[in-house]
C-alpha cells in the first residue's frame, strides 16, 4: 500500500525576553517585588524560573509579583503558549533583601527634662545631638522642631523648639538610622521645653538696713528662678 504522508510543522523558537525588572529591586528584611518582561518575537508570553537551566517553573505571565525573603534572582524566557516552544536563554531579574537596622538610641537627650532657652550646653545655647552609630555605609540624621543641620552636625536650640507665643511644651526628637541597602530605624525622645524667665534681685549689704549707715546695693540676674519665700501663691 501506499505511503501516507507524514507532516511535520517546525515552529520558531521565540526571541530572547526583553525589559525584564524588578521593582523595587531591593527590600527590607521581607516583602513583594513585581518581576516584569517583555515577551520577544514569536513569544505570546513570559515563563518565570528559579535558575538559569532547569529548576522550577514558577509563574507564567508577563509579571508577576513574589513574596521574597531572602535575596533571590528570577529568571524569564518568552513562550508561546501556541507551540509550547520558548527562548533558549533565560534573562534574570535580582531582588536584594536588606536587614533593617537595630533599633538606635539618642545619647545626649533625656526624656521628660525641661531644657530651658537660656540654659548652656557646653558654653553654647544649644546642644549638638549625638546617638548611636549607623550601620557601616549607612547613614544618620535628627529630626523635630529646634533641630538643624549645621556643618555636618545636628544642633537643637530650644529658642527654636517652640512656636511664636507658646512658652512651655511637650518637644519630639526623632533619630533615624539608614544603612547602605536603604533600610531604616526610628527611635523618639520627648522633652520639655521652657522660655527662660529673668528675674531682678537686688541685695543689700550690712543688712538689715540702719539709718545713717553706708549701704551697698548689688542687682543680680537670676534665669529661672523658683521663689520660695515669700511663698508666691499668698
Amino acid at each position: 500500500s501506499p505511503s501516507a504522508p507524514i507532516t511535520i510543522t517546525v515552529n520558531p523558537t521565540p526571541a530572547v525576553a526583553t525589559n525584564v525588572r524588578a521593582t523595587p529591586t531591593s527590600v527590607c528584611d521581607s516583602g513583594a517585588s513585581t518581576l516584569s518582561a517583555t515577551a520577544g518575537a514569536n513569544g505570546t508570553t513570559v515563563r518565570w524560573y528559579s535558575a538559569t537551566t532547569g529548576g522550577e517553573l514558577l509563574h507564567t505571565g508577563l509579571t508577576f509579583t513574589p513574596t521574597v525573603t531572602a535575596t533571590t534572582t528570577y529568571y524569564a524566557v518568552s513562550f508561546n503558549a501556541t507551540t509550547g516552544c520558548e527562548s533558549s536563554t533565560r534573562v534574570g531579574a535580582t531582588v536584594n533583601v536588606n536587614p533593617t537596622p537595630a533599633t538606635p538610641t539618642i545619647t545626649n537627650l533625656t526624656a521628660g527634662r525641661t531644657y530651658y532657652t537660656g540654659e548652656r550646653y557646653n558654653g553654647n545655647y544649644f546642644l549638638t545631638l549625638t546617638g548611636s552609630a549607623p550601620p557601616a555605609g549607612g547613614t544618620a540624621s535628627f529630626s523635630g522642631p529646634g533641630v538643624s543641620l549645621v556643618g555636618g552636625a545636628y544642633q537643637f536650640s530650644p529658642c527654636n523648639a517652640l512656636p511664636a507665643g507658646q512658652n512651655e511644651g511637650a518637644v519630639t526628637i526623632t533619630y533615624t538610622v539608614r544603612s547602605a541597602g536603604g533600610c531604616e530605624r526610628s527611635t523618639s525622645t520627648t522633652i520639655n521645653v521652657r522660655r527662660s524667665t529673668y528675674t531682678v534681685v537686688l541685695q543689700t549689704s550690712p543688712f538689715p538696713v540702719c539709718p545713717g549707715t553706708n549701704t551697698n546695693y548689688t542687682a543680680r540676674v537670676l534665669r529661672d528662678a523658683v521663689v520660695t519665700f515669700p511663698d508666691p501663691a499668698n
